[in-house]
């Protein structure tokens, strides 16, 4: 099994800048109107980044992984990737929708005592079309954990016809659909102006991912040379990423997609970089970002649900009366929410995921 260094760590960042994203919420007015909150919601601009960044890597490692069988066997197991792809992705999405659409419900009638009505629809979930049932309702679904899996149906729709795509497009033919739709993702997300949840504006995402595998894999050389850069520039090439993500809402609209393009290759350089980099930045060098990294589509999943809890739990003991709105809004809530995912995520891939991940081994 090819295992790059450091892909892991990254895995890490982004589900930590998508918790950020999302840890921030008060009801309270008082909390509001705080300077520390409204510097906290200013900030998840730039930790809004993480979703971005799975694309990328997901771009990156199932494109590298097409290619690499390819040359290295002499052709490409359509049926084994669609296993492989089923046993990684499928048993913990479809139990985010099942405690989404029928648990959840059940629960909060009979704990919280709330009747509501839910606006997703549950077929478009099933078939992986949550992005675009989003994109309709103009809202997140109310089921809990339900909202983060429009970017599960986007990588399922990527990692249907993607394949397919390298069937027509072997080895290095494969740079042709690679960048053609890199720039019809491009045009048309800004000539129709496409949201971000739309998978044609995902495209550049994925594209600029699998641009980065096929430059590494086919062009060593070039990649080694190309990212062999000081550790200075590297990490002035970062803030100016952040620089970007801080300032894409002041950007006219027609050219708004350009700015997360420039994103996206940062990115792609970025996972390459890491992957070639020496002991100086090596991001595993930070204790705990390797090894979280397999845990993250669980983390990912379940950390909306663990935010939902702790704020009932919270609410339950009437902790905001004993210690105050803005220290449980700011600093408890997150910071027990940012726990309790660690633990059901590692509960759920030691006893629930492991098990399909060594059948997902049988058909490498």
């Amino acid at each position: 099994m090819i295992r790059f260094k450091n892909l892991d760590s990254i895995r890490s960042i982004a589900f930590i800048s998508t918790f950020l994203a999302h840890a921030f919420h008060t009801e309270y007015e008082s909390v509001k109107s705080s300077v520390f909150f409204r510097w906290a919601i200013s900030f998840s601009e730039v930790f809004s980044f993480g979703v971005p960044l799975f694309f990328v890597l997901s771009g990156f490692l199932i494109t590298y992984l097409m290619m690499y069988e390819y040359e290295s066997a002499g052709k490409f197991n359509l049926h084994f990737f669609y296993i492989r792809r089923i046993l990684r992705i499928w048993p913990l999405y479809y139990l985010i929708i099942t405690i989404g659409f029928l648990i959840f419900p059940f629960l909060r009638s009979f704990f919280l005592n709330e009747q509501y009505t839910e606006t997703a629809r549950w077929w478009m979930y099933l078939l992986f079309l949550g992005n675009f049932d989003q994109l309709i309702q103009q809202n997140l679904p109310t089921g809990i954990g339900l909202g983060v899996t429009w970017s599960v149906s986007v990588e399922e729709q990527f990692y249907f016809f993607w394949p397919l795509l390298f069937i027509f497009f072997p080895g290095k033919k494969f740079i042709f659909p690679i960048v053609l739709l890199f720039f019809i993702s491009i045009f048309t997300s800004s000539f129709y102006l496409l949201p971000a949840k739309h998978t044609l504006f995902c495209v550049f995402y994925l594209s600029t991912g699998a641009i980065a595998a096929y430059i590494h894999l086919y062009y060593p050389k070039l990649s080694s040379r190309f990212t062999s850069i000081s550790p200075f520039l590297y990490i002035m090439l970062l803030l100016f990423c952040i620089l970007i993500m801080l300032n894409l809402k002041k950007i006219p609209i027609a050219f708004y997609p350009a700015g997360y393009v420039i994103v996206s290759l940062i990115m792609g350089y970025n996972i390459i970089y890491q992957i070639q980099c020496n002991e100086t930045m090596n991001l595993k060098n930070i204790p705990g970002l390797e090894y979280w990294g397999k845990y993250t589509y669980g983390l990912y999943l379940y950390h909306t649900i663990c935010n939902f809890i702790i704020f009932q739990l919270v609410k339950k003991l009437q902790l905001y009366t004993s210690i105050g709105e803005t220290y449980i809004d700011l600093i408890i809530r997150p910071f027990l929410s940012f726990f309790l995912s660690l633990l059901i995520s590692y509960i759920s891939y030691q006893y629930f995921e492991k098990y399909f991940l060594r059948l997902k081994d049988k058909f490498r």
